[in-house]
């Protein structure tokens, strides 16, 4: 499929492809521009030593690899996306991502394929994994009625302009747009996390709808469940980001292994 556009009808699953270098150094900073992310870590010195990228930016390296291999094109919406960290993301070193795509299937009238990633460091390091679901030719795109969602988490709210639409259009011209909310939403879990997001996020989301230039997009979540694991806690969140009509944009599932607190451990 290389220099040719994408189509279902084309991609065969389980071929396998890669090594896909994504341009780091040159797009991280117009990105963590367009989202307004102004966390010290992404910026200065991080607990890793250099800086490190938001574990969403993983969502994005696998939209950007797909978009390598062909190009997404107009009308592909992009529904769910799924990211897993095992490490930070430091910007000194070089993402180098490998891939295929593992299913394919019609659903609702829609035709679907998934595409699954692993990402490296330069060293070899294993950084993560991402998972995006394309859907190909789909009608415009359509929110559901609002619903009344009450979180506790520190919310993120910003409004989109078109020159942040157009930043990540960059990367993926078609199929990008959805990561902004997924963005916002890894910002907020930055907040409740720590450190902890950064090496071990797990963040599956859905995209219900689309974003314009001038929504006014808002993030926030609530505690779904806390799990004790052995030595480590695993506490997962209802996440969501929804326009200034309430519409959600993005809904899903964020959270991480923790190490808890000494009273919880020997409870």
């Amino acid at each position: 499929m290389a220099n040719a556009g994408l189509t279902y009808e084309g991609i065969k699953l389980g071929e396998q492809y890669g090594p896909y270098k994504y341009p780091m150094k040159d797009r991280i900073g117009p990105l963590l521009e367009a989202i307004s992310n102004a966390h010290p870590w992404q910026h200065g010195r991080s607990p890793w030593g250099p800086s490190v990228a938001p574990p969403s930016i993983l969502g994005t390296i696998c939209l950007a690899f797909i978009d390598s291999i062909a190009a997404i094109p107009a009308g592909t919406a992009h529904v769910a996306q799924t990211v897993l960290t095992q490490a930070a993301l430091r910007l000194d070193r070089q993402p180098i991502a490998y891939g295929a795509f593992t299913e394919k299937f019609e659903r609702d009238g829609q035709n679907l394929a998934i595409f699954e990633a692993r990402v490296r460091d330069e060293t070899g390091l294993l950084v993560g994994h991402a998972r995006s679901t394309l859907a190909f030719s789909v009608a415009a795109s359509k929110h559901d009625a609002p619903t009344e969602r009450k979180g506790h988490l520190e919310s993120i709210t910003r409004t989109v302009s078109a020159g942040q639409m157009s930043a990540f259009s960059q990367d993926v011209p078609n199929a990008g747009g959805a990561m902004l909310a997924a963005d916002y939403i890894s910002e907020m879990m930055t907040g409740v996390l720590g450190k902890d997001w950064f090496e071990n996020a797990e963040m599956s989301l859905q995209f219900p709808g689309s974003i314009q230039a001038g929504d006014t997009l808002t993030a926030n979540g609530k505690l779904h469940s806390e799990t004790l694991e052995g030595a480590v806690l695993h506490r997962v969140f209802e996440v969501w980001a929804e326009n200034q009509n309430g519409e959600a944009v993005a809904v899903g599932t964020a959270g991480s292994l923790v190490i808890p607190p000494i009273a919880t451990l020997g409870a």
